[in-house]
């Protein structure tokens, strides 16, 4: 996978809607941690619009979970998570979840959880 980047660490009593890190438009791995307790993401701007079949794989790089969260209402729609059972995904320390734009449904999913 190319295109590595390793956005500052997510505060974890902030709202990360929409998140935009520097350098996602041709990333395909976001290496995240926290600069505290565990946090959450609800929704992943990528860059200048979406391409059919785009994936990233989202590492949880530090000592904190980082959860994804479905359907967040604070996050732009085209931007949001739309995730199996209706259930936030819970990336451990160490941790990781590949994530696909689709386009058809303009959310991001993760396979196979």
């Amino acid at each position: 996978l190319a295109g590595v980047i390793s956005p500052t660490a997510l505060a974890n009593a902030a709202a990360n809607d929409d998140f935009a890190p520097t350098g996602i438009g041709p990333a395909n791995v976001l290496r995240l941690s926290t600069s505290g307790g565990a946090c959450v993401v609800g929704g992943l701007a990528s860059g200048s619009g979406f391409i059919t079949d785009r994936m990233i794989l989202v590492v949880n790089t530090g000592a904190n979970n980082i959860s994804l969260v479905h359907e967040s209402g604070g996050s732009t729609a085209q931007f949001r998570f739309s995730l199996a059972g209706s259930a936030n995904v819970v990336i451990r320390p160490n941790g990781s979840v590949k994530i696909w734009y689709d386009l058809a449904s303009t959310r991001w999913r993760a396979l196979a959880i």
